[in-house]
C-alpha cells in the first residue's frame, strides 16, 4: 500500500517536514515493537492487552499485532545481531579489555543474577564500553559457581587472552574466584604478568569505608549523650552550690557567674544567674534564723582558691573592662552632678566615695 504523506524526522527536529512516498512494512513495524520493548523495558505480555491492540489497529489498521512468542524471538534476533556488531569491534580492536562484574538479586524473586562489561578504547581513542552478558547463576554462589559463569563468558566473546584486568567488589568470595580464574587464564597473555589482573572496586571499598565511619560516629555520639545525661545530672545537683561559693568569694562575687554563665548558657544565662541569686537569698534567711544557728564552730583554716589563675585570664580582662566601663557611668553621673548642685560640693562627694578627683 502506497501513499503521499508528509513526514517529519522525530530525531532531528530542525530538518522541515517532507512530502514523501509511504509503504507500510509489516517486518519493520514488528521490529519497531521489538525494540521499543527492549528501550523501555516493557514486559512481552504488552502484545497480549486488550488496549494496545485497539490502539495498534487504530493507528494502522495493516498492523497485525504479533503474539509474545514472536516478539521473544523478534528480541533474540536483535540481541544476537548486536552481540555480533560488538563482538566484531572487540575483536578487531587492538587494545585490551578491563572486565567489570557484579552480582545483582532481584527482589521480588530471590534470584541471582552477574553482569560482565567490557571497556575499552577504541581506534579513535574513545572510551567504549558493552554489557557482554547478564547471566542467571543459581544458587549457591560459590567461587566455583561463579568462576564458571565468568570463565564461559570470556570464552564465549574470545577475549579471554585481551584481558588487562578484572574489577569486583571486595568480597571474599570474589577474592577466592579471582584466585580460581587466574589458574585456568594463560597467565603469559596477561598484562604484565597478571600484575595488574585482580582490580577492586573504589567505590564499594568507599562505600565501605563510609559505612565504618558512620558506625563509629553512631557509637561516639550514642556514647557522648550518655555522657551529657550523667553530667546534667550531676550538673543540676551541684552547680548551684558552686555558684554560691564562687558569689562568697569577695574577688568574684556576682560577676563571675555574669561571666562564665555567658559562655555556658548563651541564650538563658540569665535565668541561671537569678536562680544562683535566688539561692543566696535563701541561704541568708535560713542562717538568720536563730534554730538553724549552731554553736561551737571555729573560724576554718584558709584555704587555696579552687579556681585556677590561668583559667581566669578571661574573667579578669571581664572585670577589668566592666570596671571601666562602671567607672565611666558613675563619671557621668558625677559630671551631670556637677552641672547641677556646683563642683565643689560633687568634688566632696568623689572623695567620699573614693575616686580620683582628677579623673573627672
Amino acid at each position: 500500500m502506497r501513499q503521499q504523506v508528509l513526514t517529519n524526522n522525530f530525531m532531528n527536529k530542525d530538518r522541515p517536514p517532507l512530502l514523501t512516498s509511504y509503504s507500510f512494512d509489516h517486518e519493520t513495524a514488528r521490529k519497531e515493537l521489538a525494540s521499543a520493548i527492549i528501550m523501555h523495558e516493557y514486559p512481552l505480555s504488552i502484545v497480549d492487552h486488550v488496549g494496545f491492540r485497539r490502539y495498534s489497529n487504530a493507528l494502522q489498521p495493516l498492523f497485525k499485532v504479533p503474539c509474545r512468542n514472536t516478539m521473544k524471538a523478534e528480541i533474540f534476533k536483535i540481541y544476537e545481531y548486536q552481540k555480533g556488531k560488538t563482538m566484531s569491534l572487540v575483536v578487531s580492536n587492538a587494545s585490551r579489555l578491563a572486565i567489570t562484574t557484579d552480582m545483582w538479586t532481584s527482589s521480588n524473586q530471590k534470584k541471582g543474577f552477574m553482569a560482565v562489561t567490557a571497556h575499552f578504547i577504541d581506534d579513535s581513542w574513545t572510551l567504549q564500553s558493552r554489557i557482554l552478558r547478564f547471566i542467571y547463576v543459581p544458587c549457591p554462589h560459590t567461587k566455583e559457581v561463579l568462576c564458571d559463569q565468568l570463565l564461559n563468558c570470556l570464552m564465549d566473546w574470545n577475549i579471554d587472552r585481551k584481558i588487562s584486568s578484572i574489577t569486583v567488589d571486595n568480597c571474599s568470595t570474589n577474592d577466592a574466584m579471582i584466585d580460581l580464574l587466574w589458574d585456568k587464564l594463560d597467565s603469559a597473555s596477561l598484562m604484565l604478568g597478571g600484575e595488574l589482573f585482580h582490580m577492586r572496586c573504589c567505590a564499594h571499598i568507599l562505600n565501605l569505608i563510609v559505612k565504618d565511619g558512620l558506625d563509629v560516629i553512631k557509637v561516639i555520639r550514642e556514647m557522648a549523650k550518655r555522657m551529657v545525661e550523667k553530667f546534667d545530672k550531676y550538673w543540676s545537683v551541684v552547680h548551684g552550690v558552686v555558684g554560691v561559693s564562687a558569689v562568697l568569694d569577695p574577688r568574684y562575687k556576682i560577676n563571675v557567674l555574669e561571666f562564665y554563665f555567658k559562655l555556658l548558657f548563651p541564650t538563658s544565662y540569665t535565668e541561671e544567674v537569678d536562680k544562683v541569686r535566688a539561692l543566696c537569698y535563701k541561704l541568708l534567711k535560713e542562717y538568720q534564723c536563730p534554730n538553724s544557728m549552731m554553736e561551737g564552730i571555729g573560724d576554718s583554716s584558709s584555704q587555696s582558691s579552687s579556681i585556677d589563675e590561668e583559667s581566669l585570664s578571661k574573667y579578669d580582662v571581664y572585670m577589668l573592662r566592666e570596671s571601666k566601663r562602671n567607672v565611666v557611668t558613675e563619671l557621668c553621673i558625677i559630671s551631670t552632678l556637677a552641672g547641677l548642685i556646683g563642683v565643689h560640693v560633687v568634688t566632696g562627694v568623689v572623695g567620699l566615695i573614693g575616686l580620683p578627683v582628677d579623673l573627672w
